[in-house]
């Protein structure tokens, strides 16, 4: 195999001795297997036994991306670019290449791009413009596509240039470009890092069974990451409600990266979801955040909802509103919303105003709406709500509040019809269901009607408050 031409310029100033050779291309062969931790263990090494390696500027930025690579020792690895540029460097590209990876570690990263146009700028080939590429897409940059468009035009099978064309195809929008990027991809016989790229693709693109596939796929050929691969496994499996997989990859991840926050959060939602053991939901994602895995928006929404559940209401909505402030995203303002329905309908029905800003066409902030109007008396506008509701295909959830509205606003007879509707999509509580279609024959005067359901009820949900509620209204009502 030919030495790679960095490696000969590092090595000319002090061949002929073979061993130092060796020892640096030893370094390197096990650098572009990935082996990063090998060639930091060789680099090391030939430091410790060749000191006049110390007089190479191009040692030490080999050492510095190893630095960042394995140890993720920031201060260690500007230090060592430092003395880089003391000693003098022959490759400046190798030099902006690694300098951006310190900027972009250190969360600067405009200083990291313009490093790496610099990098390419000196060094244009493919592997430059790959992490030129790679970084643009990431934070979105409409430069990365006609970087790629490079890529293309010096490699036409290049797989790393279909996958990232994917990405910024579904950033755009474009699902169905994406989904041809990413199949041509797979024929491109990707490496072991490309499978993994490729699962993430298809993980962004809602095709979790398929992702599940190729990072299995990427498990067999030997991704080295296993806590990062297994934790994608196990959010692909949580979002597929396959509770008992995502719990074993997400305790898998963890044996190999105890501080995995991306496993972390996925246990959290686990526990909140599934076990409902909220005490460690809450360290979970307390560890999560600390890892910087999940956003101060999603962690504050998830916070809220651990409180929620824990009962401490006014704490849950004190973490809504900061997940509002943080992101305002329709999923934010909804969760805040619909706790303060609970407490104060005057602010719910404002923030359900704000859900409709950002979304007319929210089937749940319409029926927000309705409910915060029939509570606060405005009937004309609750009926008018839910009548638009009722037009924008309404889940099961969905359904039964638009039935609640009727409800609240005594037009009994439409509010049945809804709940029955909603049970027939699977409404899951079909306790409060039938109690709450047993109360509506009560108002009607049916006792027949309300005895059959407030003993569906009774019989599905006999602990729950406003079941027993509807119970006793029914018994002063009609007898026991």
């Amino acid at each position: 195999m030919a030495m790679p031409p960095l490696l000969r310029r590092i090595i000319a100033p002090f061949c002929p001795r073979l061993v130092q050779t060796q020892n640096l291309a030893d370094a390197f062969r096990k650098y572009r297997e990935w082996n990063f931790a090998g060639a930091y263990a060789a680099v090391c090494r030939g430091i410790k036994d060749h000191p006049e390696w110390s007089r190479n500027g191009d040692v030490y930025i080999l050492w510095a991306d190893l630095e960042l690579r394995v140890n993720r020792d920031i201060p260690r690895a500007r230090d060592l670019l430092g003395t880089a540029l003391s000693v003098g460097s022959f490759d400046q590209a190798f030099y902006y290449r690694v300098h951006s990876m310190l900027m972009w570690e250190s969360d600067e990263r405009e200083a990291a791009i313009e490093d790496m146009e610099k990098s390419v700028e000196a060094d244009p080939r493919v592997v430059c413009l790959e992490t030129f590429a790679a970084a643009l897409s990431h934070v979105g940059d409409q430069r990365a596509m006609s970087v790629l468009q490079r890529i293309l035009e010096k490699d036409p099978e290049n797989c790393w240039a279909h996958i990232y064309i994917g990405i910024a195809a579904l950033k755009s929008g474009d699902r169905d470009k994406a989904l041809l990027m990413v199949r041509k991809a797979e024929e491109l016989g990707p490496s072991t890092e490309q499978v993994f790229e490729i699962g993430r693709l298809y993980q962004e693109l809602g095709e979790y069974q398929t992702a599940i596939d190729r990072y299995l796929e990427a498990d067999r050929l030997g991704y080295e990451d296993n806590g990062k691969l297994y934790a994608c496994i196990a959010s692909c499996y949580f979002v597929l409600k396959d509770a008992s997989a995502a719990r074993k990859y997400v305790e898998s991840a963890l044996r190999f990266d105890p501080k995995s926050g991306d496993a972390h959060l996925i246990w959290a939602q686990l526990e909140m979801q599934v076990s409902g053991d909220l005490s460690r939901a809450r360290e979970s994602l307390d560890a999560a955040l600390e890892a910087g895995s999940v956003e101060e928006g999603d962690y504050y929404a998830l916070h809220g909802y651990i409180e929620w559940e824990s009962g401490a209401c006014e704490r849950a909505i004190e973490d809504y509103a900061k997940s509002v402030e943080a992101d305002p995203t329709v999923s934010n303002l909804t969760m805040l919303a619909s706790a303060l329905s609970r407490t104060d309908d005057k602010r719910a029905l404002r923030v359900w105003q704000r859900v409709l800003e950002k979304d007319p066409n929210s089937c749940t902030g319409q029926v927000g709406v309705a409910g915060e109007a029939a509570k606060l008396g405005d009937r004309d506008k609750a009926l008018l709500m839910a009548k638009k509701a009722e037009r924008l295909n309404p889940s099961a959830d969905d359904v039964f509040l638009i039935a609640l509205v009727y409800h609240r606003v005594e037009e009994f007879r439409t509010a049945i019809d809804k709940y029955l509707e909603a049970d027939k999509l699977a409404f899951k509580d079909k306790g409060m269901l039938y109690a709450a279609v047993a109360d509506c024959y009560r108002s009607l005067g049916d006792a027949s009607a309300t005895r059959k359901y407030i003993e569906w009820a009774v019989r599905r949900s006999p602990e729950d408050d406003y079941v027993k509620e509807v119970q006793r209204d029914c018994e002063e009502r009609f007898g026991g």
